[in-house]
């Protein structure tokens, strides 16, 4: 199995990314968070967004009163 590294890098000295450094690696309980499987996670969120733009809807057939209705959403 391939594996590929994606680097996050924060500068810790910068308040803001700190929190982002402790955001990626706590929990909200203060224990440690699988930050990798975090990060991956958020991304195929991101990712999933994306793919539901960029993919056409599928049209929705509604049949009634001798008609055909096509509906895209």
């Amino acid at each position: 199995m391939a594996l590929k590294k994606v680097s996050l890098v924060l500068n810790v000295d910068d308040p803001e990314q700190q929190r982002l450094y402790q955001f990626v690696t706590q929990l909200p309980n203060g224990k440690k968070r699988n930050a990798s499987a975090f990060l991956k996670m958020l991304v195929d969120r991101e990712y999933q967004k994306q793919a539901q733009l960029i993919t056409p809807a599928e049209p929705k057939v509604i049949k009634g009163n001798g008609g055909i209705k096509f509906t895209l959403e």
